[in-house]
């Protein structure tokens, strides 16, 4: 129902355009009058109307007058203004307050019905595209964890294009920072040993409530973008403050979230620390960074900073490279290459007369690490349970082979039985679901897994990441869809699932090296050809 108030000084000439406007319009309700500019000011706060009638001469406070003071409290408000005076200078003033027409008296009851009909429907639509926008931005609002979620997987875990990134980076709340780096939070429940791993004994409900409670805290004391949880570890792209140092920033941010977490009394928090970076390109390194810190989870601070873990000063450069690339082999499941790179290091240690008691910890610690890695795709193994303490570098050598290969049984022995089908389901979901907003945690959430693992499995088996054949499924859909010349490719943005007819034109020549148009040109032509 569109509100209507009627300001003019004649009371007949008030009650008069009400009952043309009721005869002849719908939809709309007289909330008012008001007999001078005054009260009309007064009315329209009270009253909210969405169209105001206006007189221009009236006792006292003028119309226009009026209308300019109204305008700067309810901006949003319509005008006609209704007089006698047809002169050029009363038009010229009308137009500059706004005013959307004109009507002069006296006017046939069929003129005033056609010129309110025509402000009445403007001022529906903009209601409806108003509703439209606020069910978009609510939308956007229930998503928008979900797509920083998304972000952060595929930062860390996968390649993506930058066209993606970009797009994806435009939907999230960003501060402009110099630098990144990143934390990897441990959830530690209560109750057992720092590095057992209990978190499968712990209801899927309870993971949900402890998620969501970090989320809340980590929110209050800084600014990042927070990754899914996965095997009890939450990583988060972290943005620097110009203001602190990342040290004194780090050690403030993770005081207030100790502080916060303290009142739990079902988990507390070990926190690994990475290097600063300057790129986003780069806050991957920072994540293996923080993974590796977090190798100790007994450290009594309960963080600890990748820079200040305990290193062999002898060989800290290659070692800190080394380290990142383990990392990085078990987290592609390349166990051939991680069992030579531990044997490596192992072999270095040797050859520089390191104790053997210092190199099977820190070896430990590196398995224990590539053990979390595991229990993102529910593969549950305990390096302790084949960690024993050897006398020689050879019995520890062969220790680690045993180790890595009871690793790798259990890894295939959860990839043979779930993958196959899976992937199935997964590619079954993006296909069918390809022109709606879905993300690397809803196709996840379709087959119980956690984003890092499908993400893996993903490229692993289709040879590509999921957002590429996201992709790949919407320009197949357009291709279909430019072969109607009614549809413009404004319409086809938006019915495979894009927003911006722009960045759906980049993503369909980066994908075919030709335009849309380009490619509907073609079309035409073939068909004219045959």
């Amino acid at each position: 129902m569109i509100k209507i108030m009627i300001v003019d000084d004649e009371t007949i000439e008030r009650e008069a355009l009400q009952k043309i406007m009721e005869r002849g319009i719908e939809g709309i309700e007289v909330v008012g009058h008001a007999e001078n500019g005054s009260r009309a000011i007064q009315l329209a706060r009270e009253l909210e109307p969405d169209l105001i009638l206006m007189d221009i001469k009236m006792p006292g406070l003028s119309g226009l007058e009026a209308i300019d003071q109204i305008r700067k409290q309810q901006p949003m408000i319509k005008y006609v203004m209704v007089t006698a005076y047809d002169t050029f200078e009363y038009a010229r003033q009308a137009i500059q307050l706004g005013v959307k027409d004109y009507l002069v008296k006296p006017s046939k009851a069929q003129s005033i019905v056609e010129i309110i009909q025509k402000v009445v429907t403007e001022i529906e639509q903009e209601k409806l595209l108003m509703e439209v926008r606020t069910a978009q931005s609510r939308n956007m609002q229930r998503l928008l964890p979900i797509v920083e979620a998304d972000v952060v997987t595929q930062l860390l875990f996968d390649h993506i294009h930058e066209v993606h990134l970009d797009e994806m980076l435009k939907l999230i709340p960003r501060e402009e920072s110099q630098a990144y780096f990143v934390i990897v939070v441990s959830i530690i429940p209560l109750g057992k040993r720092d590095n057992e791993e209990s978190d499968a004994s712990m209801p899927s409900l309870q993971f949900e409530e402890i998620y969501r409670a970090f989320k809340e805290q980590f929110r209050a004391v800084a600014n990042g973008w927070i990754g899914p949880m996965s095997a009890m570890q939450i990583p988060v792209v972290v943005f620097t403050q110009s203001q602190k140092s990342y040290r004194s920033q780090a050690v403030s941010m993770v005081q207030r979230l100790f502080q916060l977490s303290r009142i739990s009394k079902i988990y507390q928090l070990f926190v690994g620390i990475g290097d600063v970076y300057h790129s986003l390109k780069d806050v991957r390194s920072s994540y293996h960074e923080a993974l590796l810190a977090s190798r100790n989870l007994d450290l009594p601070a309960k963080h600890c900073f990748y820079e200040a873990a305990p290193r062999q000063n002898e060989d800290q450069q290659v070692s800190a490279f080394v380290e990142k690339r383990i990392v990085e082999e078990a987290r592609r499941g390349n166990w051939l290459r991680l069992e030579y790179e531990i044997l490596q290091v192992i072999q270095r240690y040797e050859l520089a007369g390191v104790a053997l008691v210092t190199v099977q910890q820190k070896v430990y610690e590196l398995l224990f690490v590539v053990s979390r890695l595991m229990l993102e795709m529910g593969v549950h193994v305990d390096p302790q349970d084949a960690f024993s303490q050897k006398s020689t570098y050879q019995q520890l050598k062969r220790q680690v082979i045993d180790c890595i290969q009871g690793m790798t049984k259990a890894y295939l022995e959860v990839k043979v039985q779930l993958e196959p089908d899976m992937m199935l389901q997964i590619k079954q979901y993006i296909q069918k679901n390809a022109h709606e907003d879905i993300s690397l945690e809803m196709v996840s959430e379709q087959v119980r897994l956690s984003p890092h693992y499908v993400s893996r499995m993903f490229k692993e088996q289709v040879g590509t990441n999921y957002i590429d054949y996201l992709t790949e499924c919407r320009i197949e859909r357009a291709k279909n869809l430019l072969c109607d010349p009614e549809k413009s490719l404004k319409e086809i943005t938006f019915e495979i699932g894009y927003s911006d007819p722009n960045y759906f034109s980049r993503v369909f020549k980066k994908m075919t090296d030709i335009s849309p148009s380009e490619y509907r040109k073609e079309l035409i032509m073939k068909k004219r050809s045959l």
